[in-house]
């Protein structure tokens, strides 16, 4: 008779992570999750420091436009930057 185990049986693979470390897909997920918390709350805070900027801008014309929307532009593409992986991962084609 031919010798065998149980565990010759198991199907390899994720079963013999888990026994390796049970608790490493947890990390795996949680370290996700608080890259998507600070992602947000960058975003959040980039988006508010937009629209401040925004409400504080001399709107009848004084100053310098060409600087001023300079300014714009570059504090749009900043928000733009970050939002664009968010954007690509909900698969709004459109905004992409």
């Amino acid at each position: 008779m031919d010798s065998w185990s149980f565990d010759a049986m198991l199907p390899k693979g994720d079963i013999n992570k888990m026994e390796a470390d049970p608790y490493a897909e947890i990390r795996a997920q949680r370290a996700r999750a608080e890259k998507s918390e600070a992602d947000t709350a960058s975003l959040a805070a980039k988006s508010y420091d937009l629209a401040s900027w925004a409400a504080c801008i001399n709107w009848r014309g004084g100053g310098n436009q060409k600087e001023w929307l300079d300014d714009l532009r570059q504090h749009i593409e900043s928000v733009q930057a970050i939002c664009k992986p968010y954007i690509a991962c909900t698969g709004d084609n459109e905004h992409a």
